[in-house]
């Protein structure tokens, strides 16, 4: 660490080919990939980014108007890409239409834009009843409104939703809210539930068996942390 050069700059950048190269005031040079920002994010600074915001967020109610896009345009302009992710980074909820109804075309989605997660539950949740749940989504119960996977450390930054076959019948529908409207409005009308929600801890666990037939392995996760945590730029997050 002695002959660590607190004050090194960069003296100069360009891209060749896929990467960054930069130029160092001592000499050396560093290429950056793709790989790098996919796993330290879009500043190089973490490879838990959650909380990095680059768009303002707009936060809606009942009268939001979801942002729509198209499957193939999405996948095959980088163009549509960025406008989706964009409205996604902005609103946190898109549509995306015209995805093939089958097993493959979620993967075939994600993959076009980033690596899936790995949870115990594997890359993918296959959402279907099974006699001998662990989960509440294996069965046929109503969900409320609520955020996946708090006991995770990282929770998820983005997920999506497939539904390859609608439901005949009374049910099956989706419900969302914007976390962040609820925030501030809980944060202007009710200053001691917002103290509270914002720096009591909760636990959150999940803790049950795996299922070999899916490739699922028994698991106990916890977590203990409020319901709003604050990001890095000093803005709440709900769990």
């Amino acid at each position: 660490m002695r002959n660590l050069d607190v004050n090194i700059s960069i003296a100069s950048s360009k891209v060749v080919q896929d990467k960054i190269e930069i130029s160092w005031s001592d000499g050396h040079k560093s290429l950056f990939g793709p790989d790098f920002f996919l796993k330290y994010g879009i500043k190089g600074d973490s490879g838990d980014c959650q909380g990095h915001q680059t768009h303002d967020r707009k936060v809606w109610k009942n009268e939001f108007d979801m942002p729509k896009h198209d499957f193939e345009e999405v996948r095959h302009s980088n163009e549509a890409m960025l406008s989706c992710l964009k409205d996604l980074c902005t609103t946190g909820l898109v549509l995306i239409k015209n995805v093939p109804a089958n097993l493959e075309g979620l993967p075939t989605f994600v993959n076009t834009i980033f690596r899936p997660e790995i949870t115990h539950y594997d890359g993918y949740f296959k959402v279907e009843h099974r006699f001998d749940a662990n989960n509440l989504a294996y069965t046929g119960a109503t969900l409320g409104l609520h955020t996946d996977l708090p006991f995770y450390h990282k929770t998820p930054s983005t997920q999506l939703l497939h539904c390859i076959e609608q439901f005949e019948g009374e049910g099956g529908d989706n419900i969302f809210a914007d976390g962040l409207s609820v925030a501030e409005f809980i944060k202007e009308n009710h200053p001691k539930e917002w103290n509270l929600l914002t720096t009591k801890k909760c636990t959150f666990s999940d803790i049950g068996y795996g299922d070999d037939l899916h490739g699922e392995t028994d698991f106990y996760k916890i977590r203990e942390v409020p319901v709003i945590k604050y990001g890095r730029e000093h803005k709440p997050g709900i769990l």
